[in-house]
């Protein structure tokens, strides 16, 4: 899919923020067959899930899209982290009914031809990449709870000091970050 960055011969609204596009201002533009042309400000560029005309595909992007949103919006604020276990709980619950969706397209071929196809074949591969997927989620979703039930036993072992605030804030700092890593290491799994 081609995205284009005009300028705007005529004054447009964003598809996404409904900001207005005035003549003259460039903006992002992408078309999917048979569907009427999608118009972005300069804000939005188009993500994954918008781009791919793939049900499942827009589903499992749209997982990858809500945990990277997650890291931009709340994850320097976070004082628990029963938001993110929750977001990647949900990510489980996504992946695997996605995994299910494919291996159910794959035995309707086999069903319609009798026999296993090369076309069966890669969509069972990608259901597999979603079991994947959801079991590294669920590994890093105990890692998060592991690594910030440490902290937080941690933080009673910092002495009572002038600078104890600081200190507790640069320690929880710490531990977001590790959170963060683990997090983007679940973005980066899907591999389809």
């Amino acid at each position: 899919m081609k995205i284009s960055k005009p300028q705007a011969r005529k004054d447009y609204k964003c598809s996404r923020c409904q900001v207005d596009i005035l003549k003259g201002e460039s903006y992002y533009t992408y078309k999917h067959a048979y569907r009427s042309r999608s118009i972005r400000c300069l804000s939005h560029y188009p993500r994954p899930s918008e781009l791919t005309t793939s049900d499942k595909l827009a589903r499992l992007y749209g997982i990858q899209e809500e945990l990277e949103d997650y890291l931009k919006r709340s994850l320097g604020k976070a004082t628990d982290v029963d938001e993110i276990t929750g977001i990647l709980t949900n990510a489980i619950d996504e992946a695997r009914a996605v995994g299910s969706e494919y291996e159910e397209s794959a035995d309707n071929i086999v069903d319609g031809f009798g026999h296993e196809t090369s076309m069966s074949e890669e969509i069972r591969e990608k259901a597999s990449a979603c079991e994947t997927w959801a079991d590294s989620m669920e590994s890093l979703n105990q890692d998060i709870e592991t690594t910030w039930e440490d902290a937080v036993e941690n933080e009673k072992e910092i002495p009572e000091d002038p600078d104890r605030d600081a200190m507790v804030e640069e320690h929880f700092e710490t531990a977001r970050n590790d959170v963060a890593s683990l997090v983007d290491d679940a973005i980066q799994g899907l591999e389809i």
